[in-house]
């Protein structure tokens, strides 16, 4: 892992995606429009999981500003605040939900859900309810 940086690994971001049914969260969370990836195409459902390809992870804050600043791409954003990559802060969106303002719009909807659908258990791993 690169210094001051909190990277999401490949296997956090499938422990995510387990978590949240290999699906985005959106559209249980009152979401009206339809899923989609980053150029628009439609999110296709097989097998009852989403298409790993439209899945993004969103990291949600507990509160406004949390911990220290996280370079995120250049020095002159160090002021930019993120929460940290865990089971408890990131939560299963496809692009469109993530990037197209639903998100930023929803977050106490997005923190809701986080805090209902995962539990610590003793030994501080994270499950679904």
């Amino acid at each position: 892992m690169t210094a001051g940086r909190d990277l999401v690994s490949p296997e956090l971001r499938m422990r995510v995606f387990a978590l949240d049914g290999f699906r985005c969260v959106a559209p249980q969370l009152g979401a009206e429009d339809a899923c989609a990836g980053k150029w628009g195409e439609r999110a296709v459902i097989i097998a009852d999981m989403m298409d790993l390809s439209v899945l993004t992870l969103d990291h949600v804050r507990d509160v406004l500003k949390i911990g220290a600043a996280i370079l995120k791409r250049g020095s002159s954003r160090r002021h930019r605040y993120r929460a940290p990559s865990d089971e408890g802060h990131l939560v299963t969106l496809c692009w469109h939900h993530h990037l197209d303002g639903w998100a930023t719009g929803h977050r106490p909807r997005l923190r809701e859900y986080l805090d209902s659908h995962r539990v610590s258990t003793p030994s501080g791993d994270l499950s679904t309810i």
